[in-house]
């Protein structure tokens, strides 16, 4: 299987356990060496284990998994009915595994919505199928805005009652698009979005809390004197950070590293105007 060929429709059985020996090995095989598998079998694979840990606590809806599997038997059962599989064929089995793996994310998300407010430690769980939400179904934004001011302008216009800090990144390579008004953890959050040079997509959401209220077992990190955690959920890097009575995240598929340094730069901007305010 070539790196050109990316077998998408067979991720999901993958993860199920449903591919003979054969075909299992060579799948593996393309996905050790393929960046764009991984982080695709990462994904759904994180999403299904986001169910089953929460399965008890969440009340997922009866028969989930039947039906689930049910209709991905029932397209594979189609196509291996044809002497030579169409292209059409194929293209609907992988749009059936995204359908699945956008239709559990959703269902996640519905899922933890109904312990906001109670339920702190699902709140980096939240926030990464917040972006991969994000990243797959492209909403559209409240604004569209390359203009930091304007979009800070936007957010206190739509109720969001505390400061916010929106910044232009493009010297560092992460390009304002817009933002919305958004919602974690039960209270209101000011979401906005980047894109890389490279065309990546980090997202940055500012919500009232604490960051004592994140569960533990992270990493952490002080820089001048503001604490940074940093969580891994399916592929999706988070980093959050106090600012006043506020909660900061970046979250993003990019390079850790850099995701951790760009929020430390985020924060510390943040700090050295709220020092220039009091000066005044």
């Amino acid at each position: 299987m070539s790196q050109s060929s990316h077998p998408t429709e067979m991720i999901q059985d993958l993860l199920d356990g449903r591919l003979g020996d054969e075909a299992r090995r060579i799948v593996e095989a393309h996905v050790d060496g393929c960046e764009l598998c991984q982080r695709d079998l990462a994904a759904i694979g994180w999403v299904k284990q986001t169910l089953q840990t929460h399965r008890d606590a969440l009340e997922l809806p009866a028969g989930l998994d039947e039906r689930v599997s049910e209709a991905l038997s029932r397209v594979d059962e189609e196509t291996a009915s044809e002497r030579r599989p169409s292209p059409r064929s194929l293209t609907r089995r992988t749009a059936l595994a995204a359908g699945v793996a956008l239709a559990l994310t959703g269902v996640a998300v519905a899922l933890l919505g109904r312990g906001r407010g109670r339920k702190p430690a699902l709140v980096p769980d939240e926030i990464a199928l917040d972006y991969r939400r994000f990243v797959e179904t492209k909403p559209p934004l409240g604004l569209a805005t390359a203009d930091p001011k304007a979009l800070e302008e936007f957010f206190a216009s739509r109720g969001i009652d505390f400061k916010t800090r929106v910044f232009d990144l493009g010297m560092m390579g992460f390009h304002l698009l817009g933002g919305t008004v958004h919602e974690v953890a039960g209270q209101p959050s000011a979401l906005f979005v980047y894109r890389t040079d490279s065309g990546r997509i980090v997202i940055c959401q500012m919500f009232p809390g604490r960051i004592d209220d994140l569960p533990a077992g992270v990493e952490i990190r002080q820089e001048k004197g503001i604490e940074f955690r940093i969580f891994d959920r399916g592929g999706v890097t988070m980093v959050f950070w106090p600012e006043g009575g506020v909660v900061c995240v970046l979250a993003g598929d990019i390079a850790r590293e850099e995701l951790v340094q760009l929020a430390i730069a985020k924060a510390e901007a943040a700090e050295e105007l709220d020092r220039r305010s009091e000066a005044y």
